[in-house]
This record gives structure tokens, C-alpha cells and sequence, in this order.
């Protein structure tokens, strides 16, 4: 029988128990919540031991090599690259980049010295921008006439910085709608993003999947992550909505990234039974929008799904750390203040500006390689009070707000009708709430995204509803026709009189 200790004991328990079935009743994500604190507090402290130890990126990797030395790091292209190989291969450029003279403090990591990874996409002055502001002191290309000729394109800009295709030099001659912003990676920010998959408990044994380029930030995470166990990652240089989850069969991927809109393009793949066959237990990223998240779950199988909020540069992300909704400007983008010249906190349910704590001792801390006008750029001074300093996320949150435009891509050779206009009308009329229904679309002949499949929302906003400003097909939405109307500069006036904007 029982114990009277025993009796407390379940006593307790089953109040616990029920205490918690209440708790969902109100909050029922409760259970998700208490295993991501669990997990969180579980990646904190393996985050600090490894501050504290200075276990940096390198010691990560030569700790993978020593423990498992034929076991695949990289799979790319169906080629197996081991961790042994890759030593061997790194080993091979430190040396040379010793040769050149280099020290700790320019910019590869067998050394001491940092890297740059820059985007291989971009040309002309937005590349000679990159490349000066990262100071490097060489710049290593990979064969091919891909990149070379965006090299040769301003050679000239580029002063005697030595330039080197697979280990042979090119001699340099003499001296995006925004030139882009080089990011600073220190090494206890790369501790942190190394430890971000133990949110799901990575593993050694874990195979991850990535189809972003390993310059951008969301393709960095899982690279360090696989550095950290010592696991396997899979790589491919295009994304391929038609072939990604044949890699992820073929390679018996234990987790895979997403970005942006990849999901929704994943979702347009024709259904097979195919779908729910594979090895994945997590799918990782941001950009996972609502309306599709249970859709993308279920076709697919995917048993969990951790979506994340945050900036690369930035010191914080939906964390504990305070936040702040700021009202702000929606045409500029500044936040609004008061006579005081402090900012203004929004109501609820309030479009507002996301800010987020800088604590005192990171308030001198660079974001971007460059000036201080750029890095002062991404930071919001006397907000609450004065002196204080928050990181401004550039992103609006609210509860409810109103849809300004909607840019529709049509695919293939479907042809713009005015049944495919009336057919979006009633679709909106019917299934979104007023403030959800967009006031104009547009019909852009190409889709509107980046190369890591996120909306181009900034320039599209920037484009606002001027006829004279637009070269796509325009339309207002007409209640009173019940349907979306042609809005041109002829009747562009005749519209603002009469609209309620």
C-alpha cells in the first residue's frame, strides 16, 4: 500500500498535472513553450562553457576531425567531402595565405584570421563596396565564368589587392538598390549561432539540408551548428522545389532549412506519395507564414517545425530580452517622438516599429564593417529615456492592420482577364476580413523576390500606387463594381477624390 509520503507525493503530482491540463485550456501552446525554455536553458549553458573555454569555430572543427575523420562534413553535388579531406584542403590554403604575409586581424580561420564570405551575386560598385569594406587584404575566387568577369569588371577598382583563382594569381590593374552592409561575426556571436540548433537537440548523428548560399546568415547557422556535433551537411547550389525532398531522401536528411517563401514553393509541387517519405524530424528557418504552416506540416510530415525571429547584425532576437512597439512613420520608416524627443510606445493592437534592448556594454559595438554613420543607422538612441539605446529591427508588428498593395506573379501563360480579376475580388471579399483585403494589386511580369526567396517588400513599398510609377497593371479595389478596377493616370484623381485612403 501506499505511504502516506507516497500519497503527498501523487497528491502533488496529480495536482501539477491538472494544473497544467487548466493552463492549456487558456494558453494551449503551453507544453511547446516549456520544452523550448527547457531546450534554451540547455543551449545557454553550453553556450557560456564554451565562451568561457574559447571553444572557437576552429576548435570545433579540428575536434570533428579527431573524432570522426571519415565521416562526411560536406555533400555536395553528390560528392562526399570527410572532415579529414576538408582538414587537409584548409591546411593547404592556411599555408599559402602565410605565405602572403597575412596576420590575425585581416581578413581564414586555421590562422587566426577572419573570412569574409560575400555575396557572388552582386556587381559593379555594390561589389567594390563589399570588398573595401571589408578590408581584406586578398580575395580567393573559384574557377569558372561565372564570377571572373564581375572581377575584371572593376579590376580597376581595386587598387594592388592580389586576386587568386584556385591558387593561381590574376594580376590587377592600377589603381542592388543599396550598397550592402558587411555584417561583423565575432566569435562569441558565432558560439551563440552554433548552439542555436539545440533548441531541437542536433546531434552528431544528424544530417542537415541547406539550399541558401553560405554567405547568407540562415545557411551560417546550420554550417556552425554541424561544426559544434561534428554532423553532416547537405548542400546545392540552386534551390529546386521539383528535387528537394528527393535530396532530402536520397540523403536521409534529419533536418532541413527553409527560408522566406520556400515553403510556399514546396507547397506548388504537385502531391505524391512520396511526401511523407523521409528521415526529416525538424524543419528550421523564418519566413514560415500562418496561412500555410499546418499545410506545409501535414502534406509533409514534418514532426516539428522551429520558426525564429532575428537579424544577423543585431545583439538580441524574440528572447528575454525587452522589446519595445514604437510608433513610426509607415512612409519613411522613422520613429515618431514626442516633445521630449523620446519615442512613443503603441497601444494594443497598434502598428508598430520592433525595437530591442542593447545593453550598456554593447552600445559601442559595430554591426557592419564601416563608418559609424552605418552602424548608427541600426540603432535608435534616447527611446525610453535619456542615454538609453535600442537595436532597431526595422520590421512593423501589429495585431491587425490594413493591406496597402498585393503583387501578383502569374505563372506560365496565364493571361490577365477580367474574370481573373473579378475571381480575386470575390476571393478576398469572401475569405479575408476588411482590413485583410488589399486596396491595390499589381501584376509584375517577374516574381518580386531575393535570392533567399523573401518578398522585395522594401522596394515594392517604396513604388507606392502612383500610376506614373508603376510600369506593371494596376487596380484599385472597386465595391462598388465587385471588382478590381484599372487605375491609370487618366483616372488617378478622379480616384483619390472619391476613395476614402
Amino acid at each position: 500500500m501506499p505511504t502516506k509520503k507516497d500519497k503527498l507525493i501523487l497528491g502533488t503530482a496529480g495536482a501539477v498535472g491538472a494544473g497544467i491540463l487548466s493552463w492549456r485550456a487558456f494558453f494551449p501552446w503551453i507544453g511547446y513553450d516549456l520544452r523550448m525554455m527547457k531546450n534554451g536553458g540547455n543551449a545557454g549553458k553550453k553556450l557560456m562553457a564554451d565562451q568561457v573555454n574559447k571553444r572557437f569555430l576552429i576548435n570545433m572543427f579540428e575536434e570533428a576531425v579527431e573524432k570522426y575523420p571519415k565521416k562526411p562534413f560536406i555533400i555536395f553535388e553528390d560528392r562526399i567531402y570527410t572532415y579529414e579531406f576538408v582538414d587537409q584542403q584548409t591546411n593547404r590554403v592556411a599555408n599559402i595565405a602565410a605565405k602572403w604575409g597575412l596576420k590575425v586581424g585581416d581578413c581564414l580561420q586555421k590562422l587566426g584570421i577572419a573570412v569574409a564570405f560575400i555575396n557572388f551575386h552582386i556587381r559593379g560598385q555594390p561589389l567594390i563596396h563589399t570588398l573595401k569594406a571589408s578590408e581584406a587584404k586578398a580575395l580567393i575566387i573559384g574557377a569558372g565564368d561565372y564570377i571572373l568577369p564581375k572581377i575584371e569588371e572593376v579590376r580597376g577598382e581595386l587598387g594592388d589587392l592580389p586576386i587568386f583563382i584556385q591558387g593561381q594569381p590574376l594580376m590587377v590593374g592600377p589603381a542592388y538598390t543599396s550598397l550592402p552592409k558587411p555584417a561583423i561575426i565575432s566569435q562569441a556571436k558565432a558560439i551563440g549561432m552554433s548552439k542555436f540548433f539545440q533548441l531541437f537537440y542536433f546531434k552528431p548523428s544528424d544530417i542537415v539540408y541547406t539550399v541558401t548560399p553560405l554567405y547568407h546568415s540562415a545557411a551560417g547557422v546550420g554550417l556552425m551548428s554541424t561544426l559544434d556535433q561534428g554532423a553532416t551537411m547537405v548542400l546545392r547550389r540552386k534551390f529546386s522545389a521539383q528535387h528537394f525532398f528527393e535530396d532530402v531522401r536520397r540523403h536521409n536528411v534529419t533536418v532541413l532549412q527553409y527560408i522566406g517563401e520556400l515553403c510556399r514553393y514546396l507547397l506548388a509541387v504537385p502531391e505524391s506519395p512520396l511526401d511523407s517519405k523521409h528521415c526529416c524530424r525538424v524543419a528550421v528557418g523564418n519566413g514560415l507564414r500562418s496561412d500555410i504552416w499546418e499545410k506545409f506540416k501535414n502534406r509533409y510530415k514534418i514532426p516539428q517545425i522551429c520558426e525564429f525571429f532575428g537579424a544577423t547584425e543585431g545583439t538580441n532576437k524574440l528572447d528575454p530580452t525587452p522589446k519595445l512597439l514604437v510608433k513610426v512613420d509607415v512612409d519613411t520608416g522613422d520613429a515618431i517622438r514626442n516633445k521630449k524627443g523620446l519615442c512613443i510606445p503603441v497601444a494594443t493592437g497598434e502598428t508598430g516599429l520592433l525595437l530591442g534592448t542593447i545593453p550598456p556594454n554593447y552600445q559601442n559595438l559595430q554591426f557592419y564593417k564601416g563608418g559609424r554613420e552605418i552602424n548608427e543607422k541600426k540603432v535608435l538612441r534616447n527611446v525610453v529615456k535619456e542615454g538609453d539605446a535600442f537595436f532597431n529591427f526595422g520590421d512593423l508588428l501589429s495585431s491587425e492592420g490594413r493591406a496597402g498593395m498585393a503583387a501578383i506573379h502569374l505563372e506560365g501563360n496565364m493571361q490577365l482577364t477580367p474574370k481573373v480579376l473579378k475571381d480575386i475580388f470575390n476571393h478576398c471579399k469572401e475569405n479575408l476580413p476588411n482590413y485583410s483585403r488589399p486596396l491595390f494589386i499589381r501584376f509584375p511580369k517577374e516574381e518580386s523576390v531575393t535570392v533567399t526567396h523573401k518578398q522585395q517588400k522594401t522596394q515594392l513599398r517604396k513604388d507606392g500606387f502612383h500610376p506614373e510609377n508603376i510600369d506593371d497593371p494596376l487596380f484599385y479595389y472597386n465595391e462598388a463594381a465587385g471588382t478590381y478596377t484599372p487605375l491609370t493616370l487618366d483616372n488617378f484623381q478622379s480616384f483619390l477624390t472619391k476613395s476614402r485612403l
